[in-house]
């Protein structure tokens, strides 16, 4: 609904001057029939009355004086932002690439809200997609896209013209995110630019503006083909890498459980040396008590040998003496 302001350049059509001036003559004859008149205590009593009307009256008028007041001030204030929304809206559609540079470089906190304003006042009926044309024009739009790929300006790098253009965008509503409808309007705007182009120019032109958006595609299936055959090159080196991890890692699993195999059969052999260590333990226990023992008997039997070796000894010696004995015989007989 439109507001209704009070007309501040021309007086108000109010009437409370007359009716004071006439309150004042009705009490000035009423003074003067207060002096001629019996009924002096009435007309007394009716001038106070008038003149607390007055009072009344005259309070009125003070606070319809103060409101016009703070009105006057309201208004201005809105004119002043009208004119500044105005100033604002002039801006668009942005004519070159310079001028969107030099709005970018003014939009700041004080007047955000006045772009996001114009901007949603251009674009609010049939949303970004129809009205793009009246926020930048062609030569813009051919410069930019919102990345700024295949060779165009990023319109995202514009910041705080680009952040107004999304905020605005999101509050006027539509399908898809802010984003993706400016880009599709960017794409949509090109797209007609191109086609009434064509309608204009002859088959040279177009053939050139074919060539060249082939040469630039070509460039950018060149650099395409180029990070592809670098992508593939490093996964051929990342796979390579991947197979001989896998046949390492293989032989290591494989070196692992051998090692795991001989280390429980060592586990096993040495358990069987334990035992066998143990056995042979006893074994010497049992050894070394026999050793014991046959020194002991060894010790008996060198005994029982010293006495046999004395008794061979005296046993020879009367061999001895028997044969001298003998042999003494013997010589006596042959000599008898």
């Amino acid at each position: 609904m439109r507001m209704k302001f009070l007309n501040t350049d021309k007086k108000a059509d109010c009437k409370c001057g007359e009716t004071i001036a006439r309150l004042d003559k009705m009490i000035v004859d009423l003074t003067e029939l207060v002096s001629t008149s019996r009924a002096e205590t009435k007309v007394a009593d009716e001038v106070h009355a008038l003149r607390a009307d007055q009072k009344v009256t005259q309070d009125k008028i003070e606070v319809l004086v103060e409101a016009s007041s703070e009105q006057t001030a309201t208004v201005k204030g809105m004119t002043k932002q009208q004119g500044e929304r105005q100033k604002v809206a002039s801006k668009f559609p942005v004519q070159t690439v310079g001028d969107l540079i030099d709005l970018n470089s003014v939009i700041n906190i004080a007047n955000r809200e006045l772009c996001i304003d114009a901007i949603k006042n251009i674009i609010v009926n049939g949303g970004i997609l129809k009205n793009l044309r009246n926020l930048m024009a062609n030569e813009v739009v051919l410069a930019y896209n919102i990345d700024g790929v295949q060779g165009k300006a990023a319109l995202r790098k514009e910041i705080d013209f680009y952040g107004v253009m999304i905020d605005s965008i999101n509050a006027v509503g539509g399908i898809g995110s802010a984003e993706d409808q400016l880009r599709e309007a960017l794409q949509l705007q090109k797209k007609r630019h191109f086609k009434n182009s064509s309608m204009r120019v002859n088959y040279k032109n177009q053939f050139q503006v074919a060539k060249t958006l082939v040469d630039l595609q070509n460039v950018e299936l060149d650099k395409n083909q180029s990070e592809n055959d670098r992508l593939k090159a490093e996964l051929s080196i990342i796979a390579s890498e991947f197979t001989d991890f896998h046949q390492k890692f293989k032989q290591t699993e494989a070196t692992a459980a051998k090692l795991l195999n001989e280390n429980k059969k060592q586990a096993a052999e040495l358990e069987e040396q334990k035992l066998k260590l143990q056995d042979t333990v006893a074994e010497l226990a049992d050894f070394e008590n026999k050793c014991y023992q046959l020194d002991a008997e060894l010790k008996v039997k060198t005994l029982e040998c010293d006495g046999l070796n004395q008794q061979a000894l005296g046993f020879e010696e009367l061999m001895f003496l028997n044969n001298e004995m003998a042999a003494r015989i013997g010589h006596s007989n042959l000599a008898g």
